[in-house]
């Protein structure tokens, strides 16, 4: 957290980002929890926990005693341990009596290990009676915002930016007023419509909120806007299907404004439906398929790296199996060699032995050759 930011400042579509001008995120992040505490209930119970490679409570009381010199105790340092900090919440059994908790996030979404992370944040979830987990994501980054996503269960995400620039930094506020007051316009449109279908006993309205698309683009309607819309009638028409009920749907508006919002008529019990159930069971299944699908990955890579290595196996295999059966080869030929002398010298003790037998006759139309076959016979048994 102490280095400086690597993101953009926001663009005007973004009203709802902390700006401010920021020399490192520690020091944004500093800044803009100050900002938090100072709009909340002045008698609300607070905790800071600080994490680096550890963590450590450095403040717990009201805001009201709270003052923005506890946080200077605070240093950069390495690793970004967000999963021990989150533990750290589930041991603290002081959380246990409140009745309901809001845990504040602000970081730049680059925690040592975000699997841990996450799953720290599902056991928190799981272990008190009604918390939301909200995240300030400082310095806006791909790798941030999906953390930022992940963790921030039954709640939301918004950013902090850095401009050095005050002048800018005035400029951006202007802009942001001018789209908050868009967007008043398109919430009063959605307002007006509303109390037209009591009125009229028309088919009720409803708004979807997508945050997830900052700014209406053709690429962002074709690709992320229409089929979102075809999911809904497809949900709306198979709960017609089941009630027995005619299908009134329909899209009224697109707001485009950020976050785009898509107003329907008739579909106000599906809206309902997507928002409140299907929406937060969707982030954590999007979650768990990241999850599988980077487990399924490093098993791509484990697979290929045995399969290299059965290779490499094989054709050491082979050259180890070439080179014994040269081994044996030349083994071989020794052998035949030795056998071939000891024959030689049976040969010549049989031989030696005809000489002996045929001194005292001297017959010289007598064939050597089967005798001394016939005694070399008798010397291989012998032998």
């Amino acid at each position: 957290m102490g280095e400086s930011f690597k993101s953009s400042p926001p663009s005007p579509s973004d009203p709802l980002a902390e700006i401010g001008s920021w020399r490192s995120k520690l020091d944004s992040a500093k800044d803009v929890l100050t900002r938090q505490i100072a709009r909340i209930n002045p008698q609300q119970d607070i905790s800071i926990i600080a994490f680096n490679s550890s963590h450590q409570n450095v403040f717990r009381g009201s805001a009201t005693s709270f003052t923005s010199t506890v946080l200077s105790s605070i240093t950069a340092s390495s690793g970004t341990n967000l999963s021990g900090a989150l533990d750290g919440i589930i041991d603290d059994h002081v959380y246990q009596s409140y009745r309901s908790v809001s845990l504040l996030v602000i970081t730049d979404g680059l925690p040592d290990n975000l699997v841990k992370a996450v799953r720290s944040a599902e056991r928190l979830i799981q272990s008190l009676r009604s918390i939301r987990i909200d995240v300030i994501l400082i310095d806006d980054t791909q790798r941030g915002r999906e953390t930022a996503q992940a963790i921030a269960l039954n709640g939301s995400v918004t950013y902090a930016y850095s401009e050095s620039d005050v002048q800018q930094q005035a400029k951006g506020a202007q802009i942001a007023g001018v789209i908050q007051q868009l967007k008043a316009s398109t919430d009063t449109r959605l307002a007006l419509r509303q109390e037209l279908s009591q009125l009229t006993g028309s088919p009720s309205i409803a708004a979807l909120r997508v945050p997830s698309i900052k700014s209406m683009t053709s690429n962002n309607l074709r690709t992320q806007v229409v089929p979102l819309i075809e999911v809904i009638e497809s949900i709306e028409q198979t709960r017609c299907d089941l009630t027995q009920s005619p299908y009134k749907g329909q899209v009224i508006d697109i707001g485009t404004s950020s976050p785009v919002q898509i107003s329907t008529a008739g579909m106000a019990e599906t809206i309902r439906t997507v928002v409140d159930f299907i929406t937060p069971r969707g982030r954590e299944l999007r979650y768990r398929e990241r999850e599988l699908e980077q487990k399924k990955a490093e098993l791509e890579i484990k697979l290929k790296e045995l399969e290299i290595e059965n290779e490499r196996n094989l054709e050491e295999r082979r050259q180890r199996d070439y080179e014994r059966e040269e081994e044996l080869h030349q083994l071989e030929l020794r052998l035949r060699y030795q056998a071939h002398k000891i024959d030689r010298k049976k040969f010549q003790l049989s031989h030696s032995v005809y000489e002996i037998f045929t001194e005292m006759y001297q017959d010289n139309d007598i064939d050597p050759e089967p005798f001394i076959a016939r005694l070399k016979y008798a010397i291989d048994r012998f032998l």
